[in-house]
């Protein structure tokens, strides 16, 4: 498939799109394509994050959840793009927390919790049950 090399949103989801469909490696390097026309986009970083994790490699989720802290440190990051990322690198009480300040804000990207990008923070008992407690999705 070819996308216009432009077209920023079209490879945010196919990012997604290869990321939900389980091919990681094919989420990977359209990511790389998707972070070079995005500036390290966040949301494709979410994606990578979650991949990273999935396929065992902690110290390359650590690297995303360490660079999001920095730019959120710098500027604007959502609490829930944080706690996403701070899962799918193992931290998971840090993980609630910042949910839990996306959730009190009530951050539109909640709405996308089915994503894969959200596979770590939803395995967690305890970080589900505030998916569920929020209001704000429906399980």
């Amino acid at each position: 498939m070819r996308i216009d090399g432009t077209a920023y949103t079209a490879h945010i989801a196919l990012v997604s799109a290869l990321n939900g469909a389980g091919r990681d490696a094919d989420a990977l390097v359209a990511a790389d394509i998707a972070l070079r026309h995005s500036n390290r986009g966040v949301r494709v970083l979410t994606e990578c994050a979650a991949v990273h994790s999935r396929l065992g490699h902690h110290a390359d989720a650590e690297a995303i959840h360490q660079e999001l802290q920095s730019r959120a440190a710098a500027g604007y990051v959502s609490w829930c793009e944080q706690g996403v990322v701070a899962a799918s690198a193992g931290h998971r009480d840090q993980a609630r927390a910042l949910a839990a300040k996306g959730m009190e804000a009530r951050e539109p990207w909640l709405l996308f919790w089915k994503l894969r990008a959200w596979t770590s923070f939803r395995a967690d008992h305890e970080g589900m049950a505030m998916v569920r407690a929020s209001g704000i999705c429906t399980v």
